[in-house]
């Protein structure tokens, strides 16, 4: 299973892991790879030529003090 938002753009060399979520306005680049339970939050842009390990949370809004 994978949540991949409609608001965002993959180029069709993407390669995606199972359990990932990709929200909103996510931009990703040619040739990227992506592991399995990966969330990229929205927004984030990646380049070309990527590699997400495996559990990755990218994007993540640090915690307030």
């Amino acid at each position: 299973m994978r949540i991949v938002s409609k608001d965002s753009y993959l180029d069709k060399s993407v390669s995606i892991g199972d359990f990932c979520v990709i929200e909103e306005g996510v931009k990703i680049g040619k040739n990227c790879r992506i592991g399995h339970h990966v969330t990229i939050r929205k927004n984030t842009a990646i380049g070309d030529d990527v590699r997400i390990d495996d559990y990755t949370d990218i994007g993540k809004q640090p915690i307030k003090a």
